[in-house]
């Protein structure tokens, strides 16, 4: 395989939680933010967000899930100011609640293809069935975060609690596909 040169890369997806010490109540929720949506198969709130394009589910255990940030500081921007609309239209909120990344999911294009079959030979921990999904599914032992690497170069970084380090994570697997 030739060698990589750098890569682009997207941030696709950052889940960001926040946790109430206390529950909340979704009937009340729902009448502050109507939009609020009730969902069918779990007992939780969907609070869809054009600008930015994110989704938050509130629990009534008090937690509530952001998804489809661009980066850990719009999915906190948005909590944060979630969290102040609740305050203002008189929700009491004894404490703020504990913010936390949970996942970012981080995709880059290589500079040149991968040779899906070498990388199953050579990488540790990775499965490849092309009949089923034309992806290599790449666990490596020195990092956290999982990655798909596909024959076009894309790889898809799964796992990383930060952008920052499902980039450093992605250059690690960049070096070891280029020692094939």
């Amino acid at each position: 395989m030739s060698n990589f040169a750098a890569f682009d890369v997207a941030v696709e997806n950052v889940v960001v939680t926040a946790r109430f010490k206390h529950g909340l109540d979704l009937s009340a929720l729902a009448k502050i933010f109507p939009q609020a949506r009730p969902m069918r198969k779990f007992p939780a709130l969907a609070y869809k967000l054009k600008r930015p394009r994110v989704t938050l589910l509130i629990y009534a255990s008090g937690k509530i899930v952001c998804t489809g940030a661009k980066s850990e500081r719009e999915a906190s921007s948005v909590i944060g100011e979630f969290v102040e609309t609740m305050r203002r239209k008189g929700f009491v909120l004894p404490s703020p609640p504990e913010v936390k990344v949970e996942n970012a999911v981080v995709s880059a294009l290589l500079r040149t293809s991968v040779n899906a079959k070498e990388a199953v030979k050579r990488l540790n921990a990775t499965v490849y069935e092309p009949e089923g999904f034309p992806g290599v599914v790449v666990k490596l032992r020195d990092v956290e975060p999982s990655f798909l690497v596909f024959s076009t170069g894309k790889v898809v970084c799964v796992g990383s609690k930060t952008v920052s380090a499902a980039k450093e994570a992605i250059a690690v697997l960049e070096k070891k596909l280029n020692e094939l």
